[in-house]
């Protein structure tokens, strides 16, 4: 397998070495700044991430004697994609060829008030005409093919596993540190990781957490700036706006990803073809990361994100993610915060114009958590690349108190 420059790139950077590790018959790759005899840090990364994202970060508490690991989450990074040879066929949505016609004469759901915009409407049509389409929240990834790869479940027993061959009993605090869609997995590991003989996590820092569901919780996602889908009158209360906005959002992607894989695949390849990652990364940062001063940043940023799709099977490993993290559902964000409080202490970290997940919404995992709550100023989504040293002082000052 050909890897990469940035797996180059990691493999010099001593501070957070590079390496490879078999991990439930995957081939995981794995980040790590060496023991100490401090406590261990562990990094979970966000939606199309890599522990590449706390390359910035991890020197900086290295530094501070605090040892710091992390994976690449199966579908993510330089990770192996598995492509089992089958899975069930989805079975057919009732009512869709009934559901398909009303889209395309018009009618659909009565919440979508307003209406779906023509191209959403016609691509969730033709969708739910295809006989095997199946409706996103139906769990039937899991059906048959036991330890899934790409489910939640999976990656913290693979976490596990790794922590078992690298760490020696002994007494040590170790803390939880997730960014963005990495903020679930954390939650679940201050209940569900298992770790070494003495080791015991004490905290958990979310940072830019996407963990609440806008269709749970409309009003933290008040400030979500995202183009609409939907076409709704100007005197729908914006509540109603937001919900069916989110509704119609989850609705037609879920659709899309949920086809057959001769048809979702190629929607898959879509999502990173179709991109311009250089505005796509700008549009997740704060307005400042556009000058010329952070070029540099912003071109090693576009990497971490472009280079892993070099690698073989690398829209097969989004789709399955997609599907196995749909079928992983059951438990919500707020059931997850619910489970984790009171396990560790907790912290949140915002940027204060993240587009993404809108301080709004952190600040209601914080008021959930009892969680300590910092906020850093003229940032975005990306504060792990946009203040690296800022994020390193917030973390060793929740560390170290």
């Amino acid at each position: 397998m050909r890897l990469p420059l940035i797996i180059l790139v990691a493999a010099t950077t001593q501070a957070f070495k590079s390496s490879f590790i078999n991990l439930g018959g995957v081939r995981h790759h794995v980040r790590d700044s060496g023991e100490t005899d401090g406590p261990l840090a562990i990094f979970f990364h966000g939606f199309a991430g890599s522990a590449a994202s706390f390359e910035d970060v991890a020197p900086l508490l290295a530094a501070k004697n605090v040892r710091c690991i992390g994976v690449d989450r199966v579908a993510f990074g330089l990770t192996e994609r598995p492509a089992p040879a089958s899975l069930p066929a989805p079975p057919k949505l009732p009512g869709s060829a009934t559901l398909a016609a009303s889209l395309e004469g018009g009618g659909g759901p009565q919440y979508l008030a307003g209406g779906l915009l023509p191209e959403a409407r016609a691509a969730i049509a033709s969708g739910l005409r295809r006989p095997e389409t199946l409706a996103p929240s139906l769990p039937w990834t899991l059906a048959g093919f036991r330890g899934d790869p790409y489910a939640p479940e999976f990656q913290l027993k693979a976490l596990s596993t790794l922590l078992r061959r690298r760490l020696a009993p002994r007494e040590r605090d170790v803390y939880v540190i997730g960014h963005s869609a990495g903020g679930p997995y954390a939650l679940r590991a201050c209940s569900d990781l298992v770790l070494p003989r003495g080791h015991a996590v004490k905290g958990c820092a979310l940072i830019a957490p996407a963990v609440l569901d806008p269709r749970e919780d409309p009003e933290a996602y008040a400030d979500f700036d995202a183009p609409p889908l939907l076409d709704l009158p100007d005197a729908l209360p914006e509540s109603l706006r937001n919900r069916a906005e989110t509704e119609a959002r989850n609705a037609a992607f879920g659709t899309l990803l949920a086809l057959p894989d001769a048809f979702a695949l190629p929607t898959a390849r879509r999502i990173a073809d179709d991109r311009n990652f250089t505005e796509a990364v700008l549009g997740q940062m704060h307005p400042r990361m556009g000058a010329p001063e952070h070029e540099k940043t912003i071109r090693r940023c576009v990497a971490k994100y472009t280079e892993p799709l070099e690698l073989e099977a690398w829209d097969v490993g989004l789709l399955r993610h997609y599907r196995a993290e749909r079928a992983s559902e059951a438990e919500t964000g707020r059931a997850l915060i619910e489970r984790a409080k009171g396990s560790a202490r907790f912290l949140t970290v915002t940027g204060d114009v993240d587009r993404i997940v809108p301080a709004s919404a952190t600040a209601t995992v914080a008021d959930l958590l009892g969680a300590e709550a910092r906020t850093i100023a003229d940032t975005g989504h990306l504060p792990l690349d946009e203040r690296p040293q800022e994020v390193a002082d917030v973390l060793l000052e929740f560390i170290s108190s």
